[in-house]
């Protein structure tokens, strides 16, 4: 109340009246010092944990001490610490929320301000490899080993997880993969081409690795798990989209594993067909008996076969052909060709011609009156021979009757064949050393002495001597 009094200076007489002012309060008090802000998730949970911004409170009337104000969240719990004067919002989830302060005087104004708070989960996922892996090669010389084979329970605050895989050679000392052209990668380029509009072959992450025959038993091997808290997306993963400012930068570990390539299968053999021939084909010519076909996942190291003979002296039988393959590393395989040998070219006996006329002495020469010839590359032959003599009254030989036997020792087949050999002599006798002509007494004539003789056919030969006077002036001359 306001009391106006108003005196008169002359009579010294005053009036009074009363006014009544009402002072009234109807501005709420300011909010400052907020502002939106996003913060993560906790390292171990799917939920964050915030100490709200404690506003800075000004009001036109009322001194601090008569300012209060209070919070609201649309999600998680709100509590407020007296120790600490201000509010905390615990188990928020991941999303944009709304939090609503509301500042009061003590007059009743009442003023609020929403700020939003997104909750993002900013912890990257904890990436657990397996140390060593050993893959074997399969059929076709590879193996496609997935992120599956890698991975050793890794984690993530939220999840879900997702994988992909780099040989780390391939990663070209880059963290992310390389947009470089990599022609000359392992395993014929099979890691890659990820890049479909750059020049060349370029291996990022991507959902398998390859591995191959070059990779076997090599210990540096190395692939690079990185595991992703935000999908991906199939296939490979562009570098930029992990590096600052890509969709997944962030987002992503990684771990490392030994990699073991073993080849595990071993070579193949396939035989050729058997076959049958005559005995008088060479068995060790392949172009007759054909060659066996070998196959292994990366490389064959030699074929060869190696023969078990069940054939007579006939040359008739099989061959037991044992084909070998060997791979690189040892192992082999092996398949069984039957080569079969049949006699089947009769043979072809020829026997020497009959009659025949030879000069005697000449008659037991088998290179003048000939012998058998056989034809035939299989069997063994024996030849025998049978000679009938015949001869004069004076026991002079005048001709021999020959006969031939051919007996096939493996078919016990015989063959024969008679020839005459006639016998001439045509040849007289010839003296080797006739006695010299001699001068003596007429009493002291010597008798005769045979001189030596020589005869082509008869070895009884008779030898005769006469005596002839050729005159003269002496007695008995």
């Amino acid at each position: 109340m306001r009391t106006w009094t108003v005196t008169e200076n002359c009579s010294g007489q005053t009036f009074s009246h009363q006014q009544t002012i009402v002072v009234a309060d109807d501005e709420a008090p300011l909010l400052s010092g907020l502002a939106d802000l996003t913060i993560s998730t906790d390292a171990h949970g799917c939920t964050a944990n915030w100490d709200a911004t404690i506003p800075i409170l000004t009001d036109n009337c009322n001194p601090l001490t008569n300012l209060s104000y209070a919070l609201q969240s649309s999600a998680g719990d709100v509590r407020y610490d007296p120790v600490l004067d201000r509010f905390r919002i615990e188990q928020l989830p991941p999303g944009e929320h709304a939090i609503v302060y509301t500042a009061s005087d003590c007059c009743g104004n009442v003023r609020t301000q929403t700020v939003l708070l997104p909750v993002a989960d900013q912890v990257p996922p904890v990436a657990t490899c397996v140390s060593v892996v050993t893959s074997s090669l399969t059929i076709d010389g590879t193996v496609r080993v997935g992120p599956e084979s890698f991975n050793d329970l890794s984690t993530d605050n939220c999840g879900p997880l997702f994988y992909k895989v780099i040989r780390q050679e391939d990663l070209l000392g880059t963290a992310d993969g390389s947009n470089a052209n990599q022609d000359a990668t392992p395993c014929e380029v099979r890691n890659g081409d990820d890049s479909g509009t750059r020049f060349g072959n370029q291996v990022w992450f991507d959902d398998y690795v390859y591995f191959c025959c070059e990779d076997v038993g090599q210990n540096d091997r190395m692939v690079v798990l990185r595991v992703f808290d935000r999908d991906p997306g199939a296939g490979p993963v562009a570098p930029q989209r992990m590096q600052p400012g890509g969709d997944l930068a962030g987002h992503f570990n990684d771990c490392m594993t030994q990699v073991l390539v073993a080849d595990k299968l071993g070579p193949q053999v396939f035989c050729p067909a058997d076959v049958t021939l005559d005995c008088s084909l060479d068995p060790t010519d392949l172009t007759l008996t054909g060659t066996a076909t070998g196959f292994d996942n990366c490389s064959l190291d030699t074929l060869f076969f190696e023969d078990q003979s069940n054939v007579n002296v006939c040359g008739v039988g099989s061959l037991a052909r044992i084909w070998t393959v060997r791979d690189h590393s040892g192992r082999t395989a092996s398949c069984v060709q039957t080569i079969t040998l049949l006699d089947t070219t009769p043979p072809v006996v020829t026997f020497p011609p009959s009659p025949i006329t030879v000069e005697c002495g000449q008659e037991f020469d088998l290179n003048i009156t000939g012998q058998p010839e056989v034809v035939d590359d299989c069997a063994l032959y024996g030849i025998n021979r049978r000679d009938e003599l015949h001869l004069f009254a004076d026991s002079c030989l005048q001709k021999i009757v020959r006969i031939w036997t051919v007996m096939n020792f493996c078919s016990s087949e015989m063959f024969s064949s008679v020839q005459v050999i006639k016998i001439e002599d045509t040849t007289p006798p010839s003296i080797s050393n006739p006695p010299a002509d001699l001068t003596v007494d007429c009493d002291a004539i010597p008798s005769p002495v045979a001189p030596d003789f020589s005869a082509a056919c008869d070895e009884a030969q008779q030898i005769d001597f006469s005596d002839t006077n050729s005159g003269g002036t002496c007695v008995d001359e």
